[in-house]
């Protein structure tokens, strides 16, 4: 009789499943995520506007964040949540930025400043456990630079 029935409205049946999934709550719990933040320089001087991404080395999600003028980050979890997933994480930290010339107001691209080894090919690694967690990253300019638009532009 309940096949019968949700074979009549597989709609209202999605419906609730979906209802009780959002009732138990998907994801982690804030308690069970690490809040991850840190300063990141480059030669000594604050890297501003860099993006920091944290990628687990375990499939899931990547977090990430973008420096203040003072080299300053905070990953972000989720839209509304900092932080991220406990464990091991290959970091990659990159000043390029496509732009957006048809953008209002057009935003210009902004060159590479970081070498390769801190982003393509990143030596970076953290491991983030619950509750604060504070990473510095204090890299040196030294090395090749490549233009991930261009990466035949090897700057040394």
């Amino acid at each position: 009789m309940q096949l019968q029935s949700l074979r009549k409205n597989p709609t209202s049946t999605i419906l609730g499943v979906f209802g009780l999934l959002l009732i138990s709550g998907c994801g982690r719990a804030l308690d069970d995520i690490g809040r991850v933040s840190g300063r990141v320089t480059l030669d000594g001087q604050p890297l501003a506007n860099a993006t920091v991404i944290f990628s687990p080395t375990t499939p899931g999600n990547q977090f990430v964040a973008v420096t203040d003028a003072d080299g300053e980050y905070s990953l972000l979890y989720s839209a509304k949540t900092r932080g991220a997933e406990p464990g091991e994480h290959r970091v990659t930290i990159s000043t390029f930025s496509k732009g957006d010339p048809d953008g209002d107001p057009p935003v210009s691209k902004t060159a590479e400043r970081v070498p390769y080894r801190y982003n393509l090919r990143s030596e970076l690694t953290a491991s983030v456990e619950r509750g604060n967690n504070a990473v510095h990253f204090d890299l040196d300019s030294h090395g090749p630079v490549v233009q991930p638009d261009n990466p035949r532009s090897i700057i040394r």
